[in-house]
């Protein structure tokens, strides 16, 4: 009989380790909650993993990536812990934010003086569990060189695995995270995702993973990154801007859409699958700058992204964002939902 259910189980939820690792925020302790009790037991979410790895790599050699993999393996490795721990997310273990903070500032050595402690001290919550401490220490040497280098932005580039992360520090501001999407567009960089922390002090940090292309993780020494990190510059700096960089790159490449199939757009907005975010998935075909496109009318909506998820297949996107309003808070007015959906479907339909 156990084995009838397991089977049962595995036979309706095929689809939902791949749905949940690809398009959601893994840090989100709602996902992970609702996952995990979806799931139900340890078994059940070791045999949706191999299941999830089967069904993914059978399609295609091109749809199985490094990347999807390393979503996959920290969905199944932080719903093993949830398992482990009780049904508690990280955030929610006893001193778990003390010990993060304390491995942090034993990396950073002498390095962690009082603006080293002060900077650990302002970041949220969810970015302190969200990246082991090696990198969160990366994260505050670009944070104190944003604020103590003399310019108004600090960038790193980071092999990491398949791909690469950028770290962008800068002044916080709507359109921030809009301005690096157009940047990378028009270079010709594909992102994969993204993650956006907001200091108390105002300062921004923009965490964002991107294809290395075929050149591989070579990361500064790479053509496309001094170019990329010149446009970005000039952007931030306002000697540019990120709409003319996107539009004189599409000239470029004569529109670059490519031939699709009859796909309408559409755009779900949901306040169901997180306790602090209004969760928007948006579906079109793909283009150069059609990040760019979407994350500017959030911009000029006045609404904050903390996390997105891209998601392209042949000429389809699959584009998820995590958005909080002016009052850090959801979108819970019936009117401006409306208009968010509406701006966004003339946004990417055009």
């Amino acid at each position: 009989e156990a084995v009838a259910q397991q089977l049962e189980f595995l036979v309706a939820q095929h689809l939902l380790m791949a749905q949940t690792a690809l398009r959601r925020d893994l840090n989100d302790t709602q996902t992970l909650d609702d996952f995990a009790k979806t799931v139900g037991n340890p078994s059940n979410l070791r045999m949706l993993f191999l299941l999830t790895f089967a069904d993914l790599r059978a399609v295609g050699p091109d749809v199985w990536t490094p990347w999807k993999a390393q979503l996959v393996e920290t969905l199944y490795e932080k719903c093993r812990d949830w398992f482990e721990e009780g049904g508690q997310s990280a955030v929610m273990r006893p001193g778990a934010l003390e010990r993060r903070a304390a491995e942090v500032s034993a990396i950073l050595g002498e390095n962690f003086d009082a603006a080293g402690r002060r900077l650990l001290e302002t970041l949220e919550p969810r970015h302190l569990l969200a990246y082991p401490p090696q990198e969160l220490a990366s994260h505050l040497l670009v944070l104190r060189a944003c604020e103590e280098g003399g310019a108004p932005w600090a960038l790193r580039i980071l092999p990491h695995g398949s791909h690469l992360r950028l770290v962008v520090s800068a002044q916080d501001e709507l359109g921030l995270f809009a301005n690096i999407a157009g940047v990378l567009a028009a270079c010709r960089i594909n992102i994969l995702g993204a993650d956006i922390y907001t200091l108390r002090s105002g300062i921004a940090l923009d965490i964002i993973d991107v294809d290395a292309g075929q050149g591989g993780c070579t990361g500064e020494n790479d053509d496309r990154w001094q170019r990329f990190e010149r446009h970005l510059g000039a952007v931030l700096e306002g000697r540019e801007t990120a709409e003319h960089l996107v539009r004189r790159a599409r000239v470029a490449s004569g529109g670059n859409r490519l031939p699709s199939r009859n796909f309408p757009a559409r755009v779900d907005i949901s306040n169901r699958l997180s306790d602090c975010h209004t969760v928007i998935d948006v579906y079109a075909r793909d283009r150069q700058g059609l990040l760019y496109d979407i994350t500017s009318v959030l911009a000029e909506l006045r609404l904050s992204v903390s996390t997105a998820r891209i998601s392209t297949k042949v000429d389809q996107a699959a584009d998820t964002f995590y958005v909080r309003g002016e009052d850090r808070a959801k979108l819970v007015d019936a009117g401006l939902l409306e208009t968010v959906r509406i701006r966004l479907l003339r946004a990417v339909d055009r």
